[in-house]
């Protein structure tokens, strides 16, 4: 499909051109890939352009989409049965059974290249998750691990050099407070009563962390510091983490550590280059960063009275050692309490004379449970809170990242556990994993009805599948590498999946409308070749989206 979009956007640039010399219109006309879509009214076409919308034209704009007609049915493309043209100045294609075939013998041939490569190939990094080691990872963090995982398999797919990175917290205040808590805990358990820290975490996990140490170490706690709790329990937490990511499929190419960061003395570095560039100033015993200029509210706080550093000091030099090595295009996926730091950190990547356009940041919003029409509470301080880990256990990993990867990030997502555990069409995660058993039943159906059926594409056997479901099937089939590609440039994996469900849906619609497997050996085969190619698009499409493409449910 991309040779044939190709093709006619050539065309129509050419014509504009020609139309532009003879003074039809006011300059040529640019005409892109995203300016042509599939019809809602089928019946006016297999593709579409309103590209002469744009066109700035001495004529009514039906008269131009006329004369585009009638030049571009003078170059016969043979890839094309019919033009016409609708009100309003759009332009309809009709394409040849053979056009439609070609689609299908790509997907058969050459599946590995149906996803064209970026113009420009770059080293991205893609930072998610980087959930402070202080608790079990939540759903707001599950939701940030389907995405990024997804994002970073698209990207790959679009021909990018790929890194997974986790940025570890693991110093300050918050770990602190984790290692003091985790303390209390298993002096509680060896008869001292004493009371949680303010702010303190009250999470059963400490409790069964502390017990844990309590029967390795007993009463030899009690002689223990704050350091050794606060690494004990942020060790153990990661440990935790990491497991967790693993069985919902997420494996990280590196964690970045603050601690180490700060113990090489980059943040010192980094504080260093921003004297340098005059943008900090002191102010009551503090350091401040002039982030004003760059459209902050207010400067922001590097350096505290006290000493300590602010989250901004250490994530700028983090950010800076990601220039420094390299990356072209850093996608960081944050949470929406963290909107508000924007500004304050592109200001200082901007100080430091790091190009701000190369860092992209997603905001994921947040999800909300709901277990029998009730709203599920969650707070990891107060120790309320669902993990990740038992929505998946109770869920199972594929539906929890269907329903997680189903919205757009930036959109809340509402996700209903009942109907997350329906077997029927209500589930869509059900409904799209079934097309993957029904495909992989078919073909067990064909060896018990055809054994040893050649199903190589030969001849003209792909022409004779002439069915609307069948024609609708080998058009979106060529649609499948220009959407991958599109989920790529927007940083969208929904749009993937909002593609691999439509595909489904028309064949769900095959199925119970033809009879696949029937009397005419040829028909047969040449539909199973068409369940064939869809089969191979819809295991790679669920592939990038990390979700299973079962044969059996």
């Amino acid at each position: 499909m991309t040779d044939i979009v190709e093709a006619l956007r050539t065309a129509l640039e050419e014509i504009a051109a020609e139309l532009h010399r003879e003074g039809e219109l006011e300059r040529p006309l640019p005409v892109g890939e995203n300016d042509f879509v599939i019809p809602r009214e089928r019946q006016r076409g297999d593709l579409a352009t309103p590209v002469l919308l744009k066109a700035p034209s001495r004529r009514p704009r039906p008269e131009l989409a006329v004369l585009f007609g009638e030049r571009l049915r003078a170059r016969a493309l043979p890839f094309l049965q019919s033009i016409s043209v609708a009100g309003g100045g759009y332009l309809n294609f009709l394409l040849t059974p053979s056009a439609l075939a070609d689609n299908l013998r790509q997907c058969l041939n050459n599946p590995d290249q149906l996803v064209p490569p970026a113009e420009t190939r770059l080293k991205v990094r893609v930072e998610f998750v980087s959930a402070n080691p202080t608790g079990p990872l939540t759903i707001a963090h599950g939701r940030q691990a389907a995405f990024g995982e997804a994002l970073a398999r698209i990207l790959s797919a679009c021909g990018h050099e790929v890194k997974r990175e986790y940025y570890l917290n693991d110093e300050g205040r918050q770990i602190d407070l984790l290692g003091e808590s985790l303390r209390v805990r298993v002096l509680n358990l060896l008869g001292d009563a004493r009371p949680l820290p303010e702010d303190g975490y009250q999470g059963e996990y400490l409790v069964d962390l502390a017990r844990g140490l309590v029967a390795e170490r007993g009463e030899s706690l009690k002689l223990e510091t704050g350091e050794f709790f606060r690494d004990r329990a942020s060790s153990e937490i990661l440990q935790e983490i990491r497991s967790d990511l693993a069985s919902f499929g997420v494996i990280f190419d590196s964690y970045r550590s603050q601690k180490e960061i700060t113990a090489r003395g980059e943040v010192g570095e980094t504080l260093e280059r921003l004297k340098k560039a005059g943008l900090v100033y002191e102010s009551e015993g503090a350091l401040f960063l002039k982030t004003m200029p760059y459209g902050d509210d207010k400067d922001r706080v590097l350096v505290k009275s006290d000493g300590s550093y602010t989250y901004l000091a250490p994530d700028l030099a983090y950010h800076r050692l990601k220039y420094a090595e390299g990356d072209q295009l850093m996608v960081n996926l944050w949470g929406p309490d963290h909107f508000g730091y924007i500004t304050r950190l592109q200001a200082g990547l901007a100080g430091l004379g790091c190009d701000p356009q190369k860092l992209k940041i997603i905001i994921v919003q947040l999800t909300t449970l709901y277990r029998d029409g009730e709203k599920v509470k969650m707070s990891t301080r107060q120790g309320e809170f669902l993990p990740l880990s038992l929505l998946t256990r109770e869920l199972g990993a594929d539906v929890t990242k269907f329903f997680f990867l189903s919205r757009k990030a930036s959109s809340h997502l509402d996700f209903d556990l009942e109907q997350a555990k329906k077997n029927s069409a209500e589930n869509p995660v059900f409904y799209l994993q079934y097309a993957s058993a029904r495909i992989a039943s078919l073909f067990r159906h064909q060896e018990e009805k055809m054994p040893g059926a050649d199903l190589s594409e030969t001849g003209d056997l792909l022409e004779r599948l002439g069915e609307p479901e069948e024609r609708e099937l080998m058009l979106r089939l060529g649609q499948y590498g220009s959407a991958v590609a599109m989920a790529g440039r927007n940083l969208e994996p929904q749009l993937l999946l909002a593609y691999l469900m439509n595909l489904v849906k028309i064949f769900h619609q095959y199925y119970q409308r033809c009879q696949i497997i029937g009397i005419d050996p040829d028909l047969s085969r040449a539909r199973l070749l068409l369940v064939r190619g869809l089969e191979k698009v819809l295991k790679q499409g669920l592939h990038l989206l990390n979700i299973r493409a079962p044969e059996r449910m």
